[in-house]
């Protein structure tokens, strides 16, 4: 079974609002780095593994998650031009 998260208690908790843009990119950056690494460890096998996820209610499989990587990840670029324009005033 997947175990649910509260993306905003995430970013509270760890403090995101507080932390400069430059860090949270590298962050940002080093997080999806070792993605990568972990996903050219895995055998192609790994990728019909699955779990429960109960908000979807349904099992998801790791090759799930590797697509859902991809709009992930194009969704935390657009925020973070979004609050690079909101810094600048643009």
């Amino acid at each position: 079974v997947i175990a649910p998260m509260d993306e905003n208690a995430w970013a509270r908790n760890l403090g995101y609002l507080e932390t400069p843009t430059q860090e949270l990119v590298a962050l940002y950056e080093l997080n999806r780095h070792h993605n990568l690494r972990l996903l050219r460890r895995m055998k192609l096998g790994d990728l019909e593994k699955s779990a429960y996820h109960p908000e979807l209610k349904h099992d998801v499989t790791v090759a799930d998650y590797v697509e859902k990587l991809e709009t992930h990840s194009a969704n935390h670029l657009q925020q973070i031009e979004r609050l690079k324009k909101q810094a600048t005033g643009a």
